[in-house]
């Protein structure tokens, strides 16, 4: 964040860096109304930034349930950051909650191509993701990828419980009991 205000301080003023360093508190503290509320007045003023966009746009679709205005600044990020896996594991997300399944995998498998070893969490949830959506698409044809996505996410984040229930499913091991 500091690299990123050094570098355009100059062009948009000390003001904006302030802004930019405020936007950060709300970041950290997690305080998402604040977060959505200082974004659309602080930076209206501004040009855009695609990367504050990605940070943000989920907390506009969760806080202010606004989902086109964050799937079109995911949108954004996806064109303009084109080395970020995030903004792509979000329109993928995005496009399993509207049904597009092919469109999810399409995402998903541009954010596995991107997404930074080092980076667990997102990796974890991209793979996971990634694997339930290739499943519900393709059905037992896509079983073995399904499991081998879900296998990687528990490579990233062993101790997921979900993911681990979901591989013991996927593999006919399932300890949930039938109904009676």
């Amino acid at each position: 964040m500091a690299r990123y205000i050094a570098a355009h301080s100059d062009r948009l003023g000390v003001t904006w860096a302030r802004e930019v360093l405020r936007l950060q508190v709300y970041l950290e503290v997690q305080d998402h109304a604040q977060i959505v509320e200082h974004y659309d007045r602080a930076f209206r003023a501004y040009p855009r930034c695609t990367l504050f966009e990605v940070w943000v746009a989920g907390f506009i679709m969760r806080t202010s349930g606004d989902f086109w205005r964050a799937r079109q600044m995911y949108w954004n990020a996806a064109a303009e950051l084109s080395t970020h896996a995030k903004p792509h594991y979000e329109l993928g997300f995005m496009n399993y909650l509207l049904g597009d399944f092919s469109g999810a995998v399409n995402e998903f498998d541009q954010a596995v191509a991107l997404v930074e070893a080092d980076d667990a969490e997102l990796g974890a949830r991209i793979y996971y993701n990634r694997g339930l959506v290739r499943f519900a698409l393709h059905g037992a044809s896509a079983k073995s990828d399904a499991i081998a996505d879900v296998e990687e996410a528990l490579r990233r984040q062993p101790n997921d419980a979900q993911a681990k229930d979901t591989l013991r499913v996927l593999k006919g091991k399932s300890r949930w009991t039938p109904w009676k």
